[in-house]
């Protein structure tokens, strides 16, 4: 090979390189732009209250979730829903966790005191 050809391959993988450091720094720089933008998304949320509570893929209502840990997969966000005993509609705020004992998302009533703190 001579010193040419040597020279130009050199010169490619660099500009390979620092396509792909550019490119995982825009990654980077998304991923921290989406946490600026979802602060609680990925973060441990314990469930204290039932109320409300559905298994997002059938829309049943479930309950046994209070007390144990899950993972914020969505925004917080408002959500009518009728009382099972009086039948008025009240809105409440929910987000969608993630358990990762059963592999299911629910809808769980929101209050940011069940957020858990970071170490």
């Amino acid at each position: 090979m001579n010193k040419k050809t040597a020279k130009a391959i050199l010169a490619l993988v660099a500009l390979d390189i620092a396509t792909d450091i550019a490119f995982l720094n825009s990654l980077a720089n998304k991923q921290e732009e989406e946490t600026d933008k979802h602060p609680l998304i990925g973060r441990r949320y314990i469930v204290t209250d039932n109320s409300y509570a559905i298994d997002k893929e059938t829309g049943v209502e479930v309950s046994g979730l209070h007390e144990k840990e899950y993972i914020i997969v969505s925004d917080p966000y408002a959500d009518e829903v009728e009382s099972r005993w009086t039948g008025d509609k009240h809105k409440h705020m929910f987000v969608d966790v993630f358990s990762t004992d059963s592999a299911r998302k629910y809808r769980v009533l929101f209050q940011e005191r069940n957020v858990v703190k970071e170490d």
